[in-house]
């Protein structure tokens, strides 16, 4: 007694049909099956390798930094430049930073290798304690025209960022020489 695998014996058939081809030993039919396969395959790949290549361009250590001034004219009153492990960046959106969302700068135009040394040097090192607050923004930045500084750090896929007093009496004490390096720094920058 045969038995029935999805309810009449014609459907059993063409279910069974692809199977018995295959097994005669019918060429066109194994090709299409191992193309069909290696599609598979090669676009699994293709979408591991593009997911890798997302990730690492997501996760590239960064930092962004800057001065800005709400009451000014000109260039000069809004700085703020990207370095990386390779270059230094300047913004040219030159767009007032906000505390709800870091800064979305368009960093294309690419300062000299000179400048890059000179940032690379004069940059200040992070001090721990900036890492605790839990406020982005610290003291009270451009509130009586006195400007901020921008400060955010991309570090192994985690950002932050903070709007910095640029009046150095309403900044805890640890913050004050780091604020002011990067004040100068971006003053001093094209």
């Amino acid at each position: 007694m045969k038995k029935k695998l999805c309810g009449n014996s014609a459907s059993s058939n063409l279910i069974l049909a692809p199977r018995v081809y295959l097994l005669k030993g019918n060429l066109p039919m194994k090709n299409i099956w191992i193309l069909a396969l290696l599609g598979l395959i090669a676009s699994c790949n293709s979408i591991e390798t593009n997911d890798l290549e997302k990730q690492s361009v997501e996760n590239d250590d960064y930092i962004v930094f800057g001065r800005f001034y709400g009451y000014c004219l000109g260039e000069k009153c809004i700085d703020i430049y990207k370095f990386t492990d390779q270059k230094i960046l300047e913004d040219s959106r030159d767009q007032y930073p906000n505390y709800i969302e870091s800064y979305p700068g368009s960093f294309d135009q690419d300062l000299t290798e000179n400048w890059y040394k000179y940032a690379e040097i004069h940059l200040p090192e992070v001090p721990v304690a900036l890492f605790q607050e839990q406020d982005t923004i610290v003291g009270m930045p451009d509130a009586a025209d006195w400007g901020g500084v921008y400060f955010e750090i991309n570090q192994n896929g985690e950002k932050r960022y903070w709007l910095l007093d640029n009046n150095s009496d309403n900044l805890p004490e640890y913050l004050v020489d780091f604020k002011n390096a990067l004040h100068d720094l971006s003053q001093e920058l094209p």
